[in-house]
């Protein structure tokens, strides 16, 4: 408890600016171990498995601990930023921390492994590279059974830091959509998506790195595409209030996509079958939200596929006009 006293100290505003970045940042991991043990004490079972009484000096430090990490090293904003050479560090630190993310025995143990993350995305010059981090955390919360991961990490990462949580979690959880072993896990990357590619994080086009976050977005919006069309032919997936949701997500990336001209990269026959499974699920449903958000997206699909036909015809017209106007232009060569 002295120990953590000096602690708090150290990590105050005016002393924390005066320490080594790696200093700072080497506390991190130590800190979170020593948070799990105590927090498994005080659950009456120690490393070994041998049940123990936890005492109170045992709750003070963890609740020391926890004060430490989340209310004074991880709300730290003038860690400054070094280059590849501790970037490195910073990442291998980051892989250290997923791991203790994946073995979190509760939700306030994993909230810290979360923040944590968060933190040392902050301080990369390229917060890219803890992409692998989150796209096998999504992978294993959305496809393992015997998982301790749950979605209140990504939820912490897309309010936290929105742009790069859409650059980091878009991919997966639109894979997760697709293969998620359960239906409410599917919703839940539907309803994680939704908040990905919320209005408020793609109003800032003038914000740094803008350009490259949207075009992260639009790359996955062939694989939104196939997610939803799987979706909707999934009779477990037909639940009203889980239907309503997920349409109200399609609604919000099918606008995106057409307004990017990114639904061009997708299949027009995929985008077909949708259109028929949505008027499938309008002319079904007792639900009005349902029936209206059905319309709509039909609605919007049918006008992407009649621009893609349009386009197609256009450029299917385009060599017989080049052919008649050369013809045009020798008769004239011959006349002079």
């Amino acid at each position: 408890l002295r120990c953590s006293l000096i602690l708090e100290v150290l990590l105050s505003n005016n002393f924390a600016a005066l320490l080594p970045r790696n200093e700072l940042l080497s506390l991190v991991l130590p800190l979170l171990r020593l948070r799990q043990k105590l927090e498994r004490a005080l659950a009456g079972e120690t490393r070994d498995g041998k049940r123990v009484g936890a005492s109170n000096d045992t709750q003070s430090l963890l609740a020391k601990v926890t004060f430490l990490l989340r209310n004074k090293l991880f709300k730290l904003r003038n860690i400054s930023k070094k280059g590849q050479e501790d970037d490195n560090m910073v990442t291998t630190l980051a892989n250290a921390v997923g791991d203790q993310l994946r073995k979190a025995d509760s939700s306030e143990h994993l909230k810290c492994c979360g923040d944590a993350l968060i933190m040392l995305c902050r301080v990369l010059d390229e917060p890219g590279a803890c992409s692998q981090i989150y796209q096998d955390a999504v992978s294993e919360w959305s496809t393992k059974r015997t998982t301790r991961l749950k979605a209140s990490v990504f939820d912490d990462l897309i309010q936290q830091i929105p742009s790069l949580a859409q650059v980091l979690l878009t991919h997966p959880l639109c894979k997760a959509a697709l293969e998620a072993r359960t239906p409410f896990l599917k919703s839940e990357a539907f309803r994680l998506l939704s908040s990905v590619l919320s209005i408020a994080t793609l109003s800032g086009t003038n914000e740094k790195g803008s350009d490259s976050v949207r075009s992260s977005i639009e790359r996955e919006i062939p694989s939104f595409i196939s997610a939803l069309r799987e979706t909707l032919e999934n009779e477990e997936m037909k639940k009203t209030k889980r239907l309503r949701d997920i349409l109200k997500t399609a609604k919000k990336w099918i606008e995106f996509g057409t307004t990017a001209s990114s639904l061009d990269q997708c299949s027009v026959s995929e985008t077909q079958e949708i259109v028929r499974l949505l008027s499938e699920i309008a002319e079904k449903t007792d639900s009005e939200p349902v029936k209206r958000s059905s319309g709509d997206l039909v609605s919007l699909l049918e006008g992407f596929i009649k621009a893609v036909e349009a386009a197609k015809a256009a450029n299917d017209s385009q060599p017989l006009e080049s052919k008649k106007a050369k013809k045009k232009k020798k008769k004239k060569g011959k006349k002079k």
